[in-house]
This record gives C-alpha cells, structure tokens and sequence, in this order.
C-alpha cells in the first residue's frame, strides 16, 4: 500500500500541497479530482520522483520511501504517464518501446490490437499515441501507475477504448491513480475518488456494492468548487486607484447592443498536446464583458488564437460586419482586436528587453515612433515615461529589463500597451490570473474603459465566481466546444460547475 502523509509544498508565497494525506490501495482505481490549482499535478510530481515534498514523506507497505528522482519512483514500483505526449515522433512504435526496455519481439498486449510496430509515431492517432504511453509506462511493470488528464485530447470512442483497457491493467493487479477534472469519467471508472481544493484534501467518496451513493455527484462538485463563500474576492481599493493608473470608470449601459464580434463554426484539428475547436460559434455585443469558463487546457488558447489571427482556423471570424477571417494577427490588430495572452513572458513581452521597448511593440510602425525605418528615441523614451506613470509600473526606470519585474507589473505593462492601440475588442486569456486585488481592479477597470467606448471584452477564466462576478453573459469550455452564452444572474451556479466539469 502506497501512503502521502502529510505532504507539503511551497513554490514562493504559493501553497501548492497543504499537509496531504492519501492513502493508494492495491488494486484500484483512485479519481484524483479538483480545479486548477489544487494541487494535483504537484502531488503527481511527488509521486514520481520530480519534485521533493517541504514537508511529510511517502511510504510503501509501511517503509517510508525516498524518492528524489523518476527512477527512484520506478525502481519502488511507480510509474507515471503525463498529460503531454513525451514520445518520439519519428520513431516507430516498436523502436519507441524499445527505447524505454522493451526487450520482446512480439508488441505488448496493450498494442496489438490495430498496429502492427512498423507505424511512426507521429502518423498514429492521439489515442493510439496515448495506449503507446501506456504501454511504455507499463513496461517496468508498476504497482501503482499514476495517469494525468489521460482523456484531455481524446474523442469520445477513444475515451471508451481507454477506459476498457484501464479495467483490464486493474484487473491485472496494478493500481491506477486517475488525475482528471471530469467529474463523469471519474464516476465511471474510479472504485473511490478524492478532492483536491486549495492545497489539501477537501473530501472523498467511495463506490459501494451497488453503485455510488446517493447525491455523490452534488456533494462532489460542492467540494471541487466550493459554494461561492469561501472564495469571495478580497477587497477591492477605493475608485481613485483605478483613477491613478489613468484609468476611466464609466461603465457602459448593460443593455442589447448589435454584435461587434463574431466567430461563425470555428473548427481546429488535434495535434499532440493542444486542443482542437469544435464547431465553435458565438457572439460579442458592443457594451458588453463575457467570460468563457472552464478547466485550463480545453481549448481557451487555441480559441483566443483563432480570434485574434495567430492561428488559422475553418470557419469566419468577423469584426462590425467585416469579415476579418483571412487576416493576420497585425490586420486584426489595425481593424480593432486586441489580445492580451496568458503567457506573460513567453508571449506577451520580451523578459530580456527593457519595460520602454516592451511599451513599444505592436505600435514601433507608428509614424511618431520611426521615420523611414529610425527610431525617434525622444518620443518612445516620453510615451514609456508618462505610461509608466500613469499606469503605477514599478521599478519606474524605464531602462528596467521586464523580466525583473513581478507579475503584476509585467501585466501592467502589456494592458497599457494594449489600451494604446484603442481595441474596439479585447480578447484576455486569464488576465488577472496571479494577481493581487489592487492589480486585477486596474484589469477590470481598464475593460470597463473598453465598455465605455461601445467596444467589448472577451475574457478567458478558470474562476467560475470570477467568470459570474464580472460578465454579463458566461460560456463554458470544454474539449474545444462552447456551451452558448448564459446569464450568470439566471443561472444556477452548480449547473455551471457541472457543465465544466460535464459538458453539456
């Protein structure tokens, strides 16, 4: 029997495992269910030897263990497939399994049904791809396999196809540990499932000889997130603070304006690790904040992408009647469609930079700024000064490299430089994600500015309280479908929380 006691884990001021204790039987199959953030993937990391708890330790068949690396995990009887494909995509199968020790000429059971060896990895289906992980994993023969999000990029046959197999390895005698945040697969395949929220373990439930008990899934969701008490905002600063970041808080009317944004059956093919679209359709109307809610990885990047022209798509995309599909992301930029990503850093900005050239992208071909290819320093040097004011960036020296600001400044510093170009909309993936109250009220604040001027905002959140606080319609995300736009004031909260988790 395979035991967490305990376990703790800080990365800087976040709590990621808040004294865990778990306790993996023999020979079952263990749901590990909760929103992001709640620690799943840190326990994970754990469990396989990545990372090394604060606190607690782990013990098997009452020895405490040591494991400080995936071999370790291994050699203990552990091991682990994760959410993204770690496969070689020019290898065959059979050379794949090889490469991780397989040393018979015939393929493992989990693979002979449909291949024959000879397929290169990267011609394979994704759950093809994902029964080759499995497979891998199971080479070692492991007491206790530990799957995350195995179902993240699946078809619905091919989730059924997996699920049979997984019965099988348990039948078999190896334990599996189901990381996931869909509440139905884990009910129709887990023997006990436990919740994860805000660090620690907020609850658990067991099959019986008759099924789950009555109202599991109700009291389920409960757990996973919460009953909108426990997680109210903290106070927000006063109204002058967003008026010291040079902000306007006019909010506009919240009444029926035409669409000023449309995105018509959107459709985008899987590959490894990213999700597809499905048919996606809806509209934005002038005046108007919506949020698109759901567990990270269902597909909010790719849509945020496709709207804003840094992906291609089937379908149309329009902007005040216009169609704007064809066009590139700087097109999209002229006619109106800000973006700002989640990836601060590796997309939004240039860590090594300094915060005046940062200010400056996506605006270094405005006339003011470069004259027949020059750049006109006095005037990028005045803009970077007054934004830097205006917007409370610190450190104010504008020569600072952005990547030695925080996290709440380098957000500061991408929103001002998108509340420069004027959108008529602004598509935000996860914009106060990280953020302390005072930064995401400027966030906030500057999207009502957006309002105010008849635009609209599209925001991308995995906070449903978030998501119903802030917007005047709500969708939910998942596996790279939207749900239609809702009234959060007109619908139940529980009914969201299962969509996300459920579908619809």
């Amino acid at each position: 029997m395979l035991e967490a006691r305990n376990i703790s884990k800080r990365y800087g001021s976040v709590l990621a495992n808040d004294g865990l204790s778990i306790t993996f039987r023999p020979g079952e199959v263990l749901g590990l269910l909760g929103e992001n953030g709640a620690g799943k993937s840190t326990l994970l990391s754990i469990l396989s030897g990545l990372t090394t708890p604060d606190t607690g330790d782990l013990s098997l068949d009452g020895a405490r263990i040591h494991l400080r690396s995936p071999q370790d995990a291994i050699r203990h009887g552990i091991g682990i497939v994760y959410q993204h494909f770690s496969l070689v995509p020019t290898l065959t199968v059979r050379e794949q399994l090889r490469l991780a020790g397989w040393r018979s000429p015939e393929l493992p059971p989990l693979l002979r049904d449909g291949l024959t060896g000879r397929e290169r990895i990267d011609t394979l289906s994704l759950g093809a791809r994902q029964r080759v992980e499995i497979a891998k994993a199971l080479i070692p023969s492991p007491r206790y396999l530990l799957l995350d999000e195995p179902t993240s990029i699946l078809a619905p046959s091919e989730i059924a196809h997996l699920f049979d197999l997984l019965r099988t390895i348990r039948d078999q005698g190896t334990s599996i540990v189901l990381v996931t945040h869909k509440l139905g697969e884990a009910l129709a395949l887990s023997d006990r499932i436990v919740v994860l929220r805000h660090g620690h373990v907020a609850g658990s439930a067991e099959r019986g000889a008759h099924g789950w008990p009555e109202a599991t899934e109700a009291s389920l969701l409960a757990r996973m997130f919460g009953n909108g008490d426990d997680d109210a905002a903290a106070a927000m600063p006063p109204a002058e603070e967003g008026a010291h970041a040079g902000i306007a808080v006019h909010v506009a009317p919240r009444h029926a304006q035409p669409p000023i944004l449309s995105a018509r059956h959107l459709s985008l093919r899987p590959v490894a690790g990213r999700q597809g679209l499905h048919d996606v359709s809806l509209e934005l109307r002038a005046g108007e904040m919506c949020a698109i809610v759901g567990i990270d990885g269902q597909g909010q990047r790719e849509l945020a992408e496709v709207l804003t022209g840094h992906r291609r798509a089937e379908g149309d995309v329009v902007l005040r009647g216009q169609s704007v599909g064809g066009a590139s992301a700087a097109a999209r930029q002229r006619a109106g469609i800000g973006y700002l990503t989640d990836d601060r850093q590796g997309e939004g900005g240039i860590a090594s930079m300094s915060i005046a050239r940062n200010l400056l992208l996506k605006r270094q071909r405005e006339r003011r700024f470069s004259r027949f290819g020059v750049m006109r320093q006095p005037a990028i040097a005045a803009d970077a000064v007054a934004r830097i004011a205006a917007w409370s960036i610190t450190p104010d020296r504008m020569e600072t490299p952005l990547g030695l600001l925080s996290g709440g400044n380098i957000q500061k510093v991408l929103l001002a430089r998108e509340m420069a170009l004027a959108p008529a909309v602004l598509v935000a993936n996860k914009p106060t994600h990280g953020l302390d109250a005072r930064t995401q009220e400027i966030v906030w604040q500057a999207m009502r500015q957006i309002l105010a001027r008849n635009g609209a905002v599209l925001f991308f959140t995995t906070d449903l309280d978030e998501a119903r606080s802030r917007a005047d319609r709500v969708a939910v995300m998942a596996a790279g479908r939207v749900s239609p736009l809702l009234d959060p004031a007109a619908t139940d909260r529980l009914a969201l929380a299962r969509m996300i988790v459920d579908g619809w």
